[in-house]
């Protein structure tokens, strides 16, 4: 169906592109011209997030220090975001250890290392995130944390939020934190909401004890 759709989509697209280019269109023309390329453009995400969850494969995991692959996950983000970003790194006095598919691990950091951004620039007007790694003081378990200087999820979207197509953004697609939960239920992780301490918005990523892995 995402093949099918991409197809027609892709002509609307073009067609909105050539009539924005008429010299003789009228301004109320060209706007819904550009309305008609920004949904477009909307849709055409959708299908790349559908597409990407028919394609995954089954996770490949591997046993890896978790705070140096995040300093380099960091300074491989921050060169390539196209703008300045502050990632602050909270690590644990003691390495740790994770076992996970780090491709697809990368990929769910790397989207809710993006949401968080968005949302801090939102609220403080500052591209700002926290990392935080530790282990669960009841469970025995590594996790990690990212957290953002938004406004956080509200009490009536919180169960939502892993639902697919579901968004409180306009722009969103809602399948950003569907894929997101799927990869790490794929890895045996958890991916879940909640507030800090502080009352900071909070993702947190539980990792199966590394001697723990059902396989």
């Amino acid at each position: 169906i995402a093949h099918e759709v991409r197809n027609p989509l892709g002509a609307i697209s073009h067609a909105a592109q050539l009539l924005e280019e008429s010299e003789s269109l009228a301004e109320a023309d060209r706007r819904l011209a550009a309305i008609i390329q920004n949904h477009s453009i909307r849709v055409n995400r959708i299908i790349e997030n559908v597409l990407q969850l028919s394609r995954r494969q089954a996770a490949s995991p591997e046993r890896r220090d978790l705070g140096e692959w995040l300093e380099k996950f960091i300074l491989q983000y921050q060169q390539t975001h196209g703008k300045p970003v502050s990632i602050e790194l909270q690590l644990p006095d003691q390495p740790l250890s994770i076992y996970i598919d780090f491709s697809q691990f990368e990929q769910v950091l790397g989207n809710l290392c993006a949401n968080g951004i968005r949302y801090s620039e939102k609220e403080i007007g500052e591209a700002k995130i926290t990392l935080r790694v530790y282990i669960h003081e009841i469970l025995s378990i590594p996790c990690l944390e990212v957290i953002d200087y938004g406004k956080g999820i509200s009490d009536k979207d919180k169960q939502n939020i892993f639902e697919p197509f579901f968004t409180t953004d306009t722009k969103g697609t809602g399948l950003g934190l569907y894929i997101a939960r799927e990869l790490c239920l794929a890895n045996q992780a958890g991916l879940d909401y909640k507030r800090t301490s502080d009352g900071r918005s909070c993702f947190q990523i539980s990792f199966p004890h590394p001697n723990k892995m059902v396989m």
